[in-house]
């Protein structure tokens, strides 16, 4: 069990208002499930910020909506289908997952400023955003005020942040830090792939090659005498895609 004290959940809220500049009186819409704690959090704010919260319940496409609102949550599956709604956002927060190349594509033409949350149920959700749309569009997630990054020996974030009540929280996800409250995030450190020595993010592969294949696929591997592991190329279907290689390093291209 995670016990979280009410003073890590007022102050989680606190710095998600602060993030996005929520104000008394704001609309929010909760679309998430409150067994887990994006959900949670979504009450918490409105508690903590006097927003006005409607209630949807949570499915993997938004339904019409005749008003416009401040702010949302949603699971980037629901982003996805639910793209045509987006704009009546001002600010839609992402999390639960990695954002695919098609979704962060098709959210280039959505008016709304969306982000993409880097947190866990022991942090009281996000303590990290990115921005996905718009002009400062970037891979990097910047800590929220008084949360600070550092590595394992493992290339792993470690995160500490006081007000969070949170020291020393060692991740398995992998990333470059770039300073103490900067990072990009490769991918975690359980799927990682040691091929003749080199360690390779799968997760980097993929979302490389996301614009190519319009089907199910991952990146795996398989056991290889001479390398240890090889890298191979999972693709759900009756007949391989075509596919141009050459998106990747010589080295991170798939052996089959």
């Amino acid at each position: 069990k995670i016990v979280l004290p009410k003073a890590v959940l007022q102050q989680s809220a606190t710095a998600t208002l602060r993030a996005f500049n929520l104000k008394e009186e704001n609309k929010a819409v909760l679309f998430l499930p409150c067994a887990f704690v994006g959900g949670k959090m979504m009450v918490i704010r409105t508690l903590v910020g006097g927003l006005h919260l409607h209630l949807v319940e949570p499915k993997l496409a938004l339904p019409a909506l005749q008003d416009d609102v401040d702010f949302i949550a949603l699971t980037p599956m629901q982003a996805a289908n639910s793209i045509s709604q987006l704009n009546n956002f001002s600010t839609v927060l992402l999390g639960g997952g990695p954002v695919p190349f098609q979704l962060e594509e098709a959210l280039q033409k959505v008016s709304a400023k969306v982000f993409h949350s880097y947190g866990m149920t022991e942090t009281a959700s996000h303590i990290a955003l990115r921005k996905v749309n718009g002009v400062d569009t970037n891979n990097r997630f910047y800590a929220l005020e008084g949360v600070r990054f550092r590595q394992d020996a493992r290339q792993c974030l470690v995160i500490d942040a006081p007000l969070w009540q949170v020291s020393d929280l060692v991740t398995n996800d992998v990333v470059e830090l770039l300073d103490d409250s900067h990072f990009v995030w490769k991918g975690r450190a359980d799927n990682v792939i040691n091929s003749g020595g080199i360690k390779i993010f799968p997760e980097e592969i993929e979302k490389q090659l996301e614009a190519q294949i319009h089907q199910p696929f991952f990146v795996g591997s398989v056991n290889d005498a001479k390398s240890g592991e090889r890298l191979v190329l999972f693709v759900e279907g009756v007949t391989a895609p075509k596919i141009d290689f050459s998106v990747l390093k010589k080295q991170l291209q798939p052996k089959k």
